[in-house]
């Protein structure tokens, strides 16, 4: 009996587990590289430069069983 409970038990509390309800989440990101090179008549302005730039976003939302939409939005720059 003590088996058959802790069993039952076990199996309740994971399907309350499995329904709480999942947010919708976004994983988004982009990557820019970027290499010049000026060669001109002017000795002053010629060379090479170089520049990156990255972000990543995570971003969820959520409604919950009362109507209410819960939402957040995380950048890395």
């Amino acid at each position: 009996m003590r088996k058959f409970l802790l069993s039952s038990t076990s199996i309740v509390a994971a399907a309350t587990i499995a329904s709480y309800a999942s947010a919708d989440v976004s994983v988004t990101g982009s990557f820019d590289w970027k290499y010049t090179n000026i060669s001109s008549n002017v000795t002053a302005s010629d060379g090479t430069t170089m520049g990156q730039d990255h972000e990543v976003v995570i971003s969820f939302s959520n409604k919950t069983d009362s109507g209410l939409t819960i939402g957040g939005r995380y950048d890395v720059c």
